[in-house]
């Protein structure tokens, strides 16, 4: 790993709330509430910067494209999983509640390699008011709660070898994982890393299996081991680090 992040150039301003930017395989980078919340801009590789979507009464935070390369999206304040068209255009609401029950409010998401969907849904969750969920929604359209009891659960990475999910539960400032078995079971949940006072929030693998880590509240992005050891830590720009 470098010593440094090196230079650090800014791409976007004016991003309300800035969280979950991702890419598609063209290039196009997908950016979240420019301007005013309930937005989503694309940039194109020679830096062309558009709106592309927009909706009410919403947040979008986590974005992720998937196998189709449409744009799901956890929409936070619209407590809702989001799939929107490859031109933006059309939307379908994948999932907004599970057993009858409204969502709490999705906050970030991943897709493993076959196109389910695994999401956090923390809104209103703390440590004295355990009540996020981790849910996964398959690729035949069942929507499935893998995990409740969680304070604040919020970034949500797949290994590359897809046989292991890592999450973060920001409140009490830990990441934790469990295995995956292929049909969506899972097992051996275990603690990963502790990181007190620093909330970590956003979460991604690279191709070397290391987990990198946006702390919100520290100006840093550690990487650790899917052991939890850590491996390097880096101070970067920004007041809050998603």
């Amino acid at each position: 790993l470098p010593r440094t992040l090196g230079r650090q150039t800014l791409l976007v301003g004016g991003l309300v709330f800035a969280e979950g930017p991702t890419f598609d395989r063209q290039g196009n980078l997908y950016l979240p509430n420019y301007l005013r919340n309930g937005t989503i801009a694309r940039m194109s590789p020679d830096g062309t910067l558009s709106m592309w979507a927009s909706f009410e009464d919403s947040l979008p935070t986590g974005l992720k494209v998937d196998l189709e390369g449409r744009l799901v999206v956890a929409d936070f304040d619209g407590r809702r999983l989001l799939r929107i068209s490859t031109d933006g255009k059309r939307h379908e609401v994948l999932a907004d509640s599970y057993e009858g029950k409204p969502l709490n409010g999705p906050n970030d998401l991943v897709l493993d390699r076959k196109g389910n969907i695994y999401f956090t849904d923390p809104k209103g969750s703390s440590v004295s008011k355990p009540i996020g969920a981790i849910y996964r929604f398959g690729t035949d359209g069942k929507l499935t709660r893998l995990l409740g009891g969680l304070a604040f659960p919020n970034g949500i990475a797949i290994t590359p070898d897809q046989k292991s999910v890592f999450y973060v539960e920001s409140s009490p400032s830990k990441v934790s994982a469990f295995d995956l078995a292929p049909d969506g079971r899972i097992s051996n949940r275990r603690a990963v890393a502790q990181f007190l006072p620093h909330g970590p929030d956003g979460i991604a693998f690279d191709e070397y299996g290391r987990l990198w880590i946006a702390h919100y509240s520290s100006k840093s992005i550690d990487v650790v081991s899917q052991t939890g050891e850590l491996l390097r830590s880096y101070t970067v720009d920004g007041a809050l680090v998603s």
